[in-house]
């Protein structure tokens, strides 16, 4: 849709077609202005669009009229508006738009025809007159559609849009009036009701912002002067807090918000809380959220003040249309927590067969004498409990914890995983909250249409060996963050002593290591040179991850401690010594010290776990 026009969606909630009483009761607002009484009166806003002769039933099995029916001229009612004030509007080229309220469906109706106006009045409608006057002939139309699915009418001056609509599902429904004329028409939305309202006169506009109503601004014009703002000052900064539903046991309690004025409008109600126990350390700002009938509400819970017994300070503020923050009241509160119970509930969730990670939600915790952490214990059932690990869970700003598990810490171990939590108290004491266990699948490897890879701890890592090839086109050239790891591991030697070239082996493409295969071949057959050189497409080199590093006599290292050192210091630089004594089964190659491979922060897990690489990831290696 274009980013220009104005269109406007008048929804109906078949919900909120139950109770006999309006969801959003009607107000008054009373003031004296130059000697004169003004008074305006609040429904909730329009919808027009479900109602037929019999009636349609709605899912909750409500019997609501049809827009069809209104216009039948089978119906005995006789117009109330007089035939030649239709004369007097039509020959002036202006048509009055009429207001309806219905309190059974809590809708509002606009409407030009009079006839379908009075019809309405007879079938519980309520009259509220003109809303504004439209011309017939001159301004930009306004096109009305209808979506039968979501029961949404939708008004648009961008024809482009209505066409485009028309094609899409909505009923198009023609011109329904024009946007003409130096009266503005405001738009409002109710984010608890979930509804747009229009009016022409400010004065309800400005009321409106002040009770929770979202001020828009201006949606379209009407003919007739603009009506006056209110004056400087008017009306009073009022709200009340109410407490309701206290629960002794737990300490909460909500604040219901009523009886709310702010004649600078309102974007927001706020209200800061603390513990008369705890000063302002606990202190929580709030944000309460809008329901029906212009009321909003807040739920307070002792466990996010750190379990604090005694009075609860409460303020309330609004926060204007201008972002200007209000003070308005303040009231107390005294907290009885009378449980003395632990609870709390473990959950598992975000379970990621491709990375190998779930995470454990530890909620609805209750624990009156404070927490100081949550541990997470987690093992296989293949292991028993030989695999145990104990994680600290975080705090989220919800007041749960939570903590993410990689089962690289379990060598990838597939199947049940057992998970408990624990609370320490502030006491000390470490009370369980709960079990779970579930099956963790892990898919493993994928293939990139390059080369093979897994997920680990932080990131994709390439596998390639004799049963995972490298596409023969893939040309990288040296990764320049392993370039720069090899640059600070190989100074480091050469600072500690050990005799390190500034030549070495890295990068090969497709076609050298191919030559230098069928050179082993040609010198050592082929069973003997598949032991210590990779056919082509099945080398480390080709990645850009590898290297070989060499003595300062051009050869392979071979000095046995820059070997053992090497060993044990390369993972701190990202690296692992790829091909280890005695792995040749697992990974295909004969033993290697001079050959390590990038692998980044998990290459410090794998040396700890002291196995191959095929080994930790639990992917398949050995022969060709």
């Amino acid at each position: 849709m274009k980013k220009s026009s104005r269109f406007f969606i008048f929804i109906s909630f078949l919900s909120l077609c139950i109770a006999s009483k309006p969801v959003f009761a009607e107000y008054s607002s009373t003031t004296i202005e130059n000697g004169q009484t003004v008074e305006y009166t609040e429904h909730p806003p329009i919808s027009t669009s479900f109602y037929s002769e019999e009636g349609t039933s709605s899912e909750e099995g409500m019997t609501t009229p049809s827009l069809e029916s209104t216009v039948s001229k089978d119906v005995e009612s006789e117009p109330q508006v007089t035939e030649e004030a239709v004369k007097k509007s039509v020959s002036s080229k202006t048509a009055s738009l009429y207001r309806l309220y219905h309190p059974g469906l809590r809708v509002h109706l606009y409407t030009k025809d009079t006839y379908e106006y009075n019809v309405l009045g007879g079938r519980g409608w309520y009259q509220e007159g003109v809303s504004w006057k439209t011309s017939l002939a001159q301004g930009e139309k306004v096109y009305r559609l209808f979506h039968p699915g979501m029961r949404v009418h939708l008004y648009t001056k961008d024809l482009h849009e209505y066409t485009l609509l028309g094609n899409r599902g909505w009923h198009q429904e023609g011109e329904a009036f024009r946007s003409y004329g130096q009266m503005p028409i405001y738009r409002l939305y109710h984010a608890g009701l979930q509804r747009h309202l229009y009016t022409s006169d400010m004065r309800e506009y400005q009321i409106l912002g002040g009770r929770g109503w979202h001020q828009e601004g201006i949606a379209f014009y009407g003919i007739g002067e603009p009506s006056q703002p209110l004056p400087p000052n008017h009306g009073k900064l009022t709200g009340e807090l109410i407490i309701e539903n206290i629960n002794q046991q737990k300490g909460s309690f909500d604040i219901r918000i009523s009886g709310i004025s702010s004649p600078k409008g309102l974007h927001s109600v706020l209200l800061p809380v603390w513990s008369e126990d705890k000063g302002q350390d606990d202190l929580i700002w709030y944000e309460a959220k809008p329901e029906e009938n212009g009321i909003y509400r807040v739920k307070i819970e002792a466990r996010h003040h750190r379990y604090s017994r005694g009075n609860y300070h409460i303020h309330l503020y609004y926060k204007t249309q201008a972002g200007e923050l209000v003070f308005v009241t303040a009231g107390r509160h005294r907290v009885d927590i009378q449980q003395s119970r632990v609870e709390g509930k473990v959950s598992i969730q975000q379970i990621n067969s491709q990375r190998g990670t779930f995470d454990v939600h530890v909620t609805d915790l209750f624990v009156p004498m404070g927490i100081q952490k949550v541990s997470i214990p987690v093992w296989t059932e293949a292991n028993g409990q030989d695999d145990i690990r104990w994680y600290t869970a975080t705090r989220q700003a919800n007041g749960n914890y939570q903590a993410r598990i990689y089962i690289a810490d379990y060598r990838y171990q597939k199947g049940r995983y057992h998970v408990h939590a624990y609370i320490q108290s502030t006491n000390g004491q470490q009370i369980g909250v709960g079990t779970q266990s579930f099956d963790m699948k892990f898919d493993g490897l994928q293939y990139n249409g390059q080369y093979y890879q897994i997920h680990g701890k932080h990131g994709y890592i390439p596998i390639i060996n004799k049963k995972h090839p490298i596409n023969a086109s893939y040309n990288p050239g040296e990764n320049p963050t392993a370039k720069a790891a090899f640059n600070s591991l190989t100074n480091q030697m050469r600072a500690l002593g050990f005799g390190i070239s500034y030549s070495y082996s890295g990068f090969r493409s497709y076609s050298t290591q191919r030559s230098l295969y069928w050179n082993y071949v040609h010198q050592y057959g082929q069973a003997e040179a598949d032991r210590f050189s990779a056919r082509p497409g099945y080398s480390e080199h080709q990645s850009g991850l590898a290297f070989d590093v060499l003595g300062t006599g051009g050869g392979l290292l071979s000095q046995p401690h820059a070997v053992h050192w090497l060993a044990h210091n390369a993972h701190h630089y990202g690296f692992i010594v790829r091909y280890q004594s005695g792995k040749e089964s697992i990974t295909g190659y004969m033993a290697e010290p001079w050959h390590i491979r990038y692998i980044g922060p998990e290459a410090t897990d794998i040396y700890q776990s002291g196995l191959s690489l095929e080994e930790y990831f639990g992917v398949a290696g050995g022969g060709y």
